[in-house]
């Protein structure tokens, strides 16, 4: 139950939402997970990772959109000049394209998404 209203499509759990998440959790475990999510959600920038195992998928904070246009929705969700960093590269087909598409959609709503680059690829 916590994991559906805290990581929802249609809404995004801020902060504040969170917090009565972990107000309202009964037993050790659910408070356990809400404590979890808001951890995620206070850390800042917030991270994007991005995975293709045949379909894309994406984890946006606590967010888990199944989707390219579903990542591009929920980042318009959250207020305007949101910073997040797009985690290091792993190499997965259609990254570099999903990232610059997404991040394109999304610039015209004030959210900034920074590319953190393995230092490996930053040396060169």
């Amino acid at each position: 139950m916590i994991s559906a209203l805290a990581g929802g499509q249609g809404w995004l759990t801020n902060e504040t939402k969170l917090n009565r998440l972990l107000e309202l959790s009964v037993g050790p475990n659910q408070r356990n997970q809400a404590e979890q999510l808001l951890k995620v959600w206070q850390s800042r920038p917030l991270q994007i990772q991005f995975m293709n195992f045949g379909k894309e998928r994406f984890q946006i904070g606590q967010h888990s959109p199944q989707s390219r246009q579903l990542a591009i929705e929920k980042l318009n969700q959250f207020p305007r000049g949101t910073s997040f960093v797009w985690l290091g590269s792993m190499g997965w087909e259609g990254e570099d394209k999903a990232f610059d598409e997404i991040s394109k959609a999304v610039a015209s709503h004030g959210i900034v998404i920074s590319r953190d680059l393995p230092k490996a690829q930053i040396a060169r």
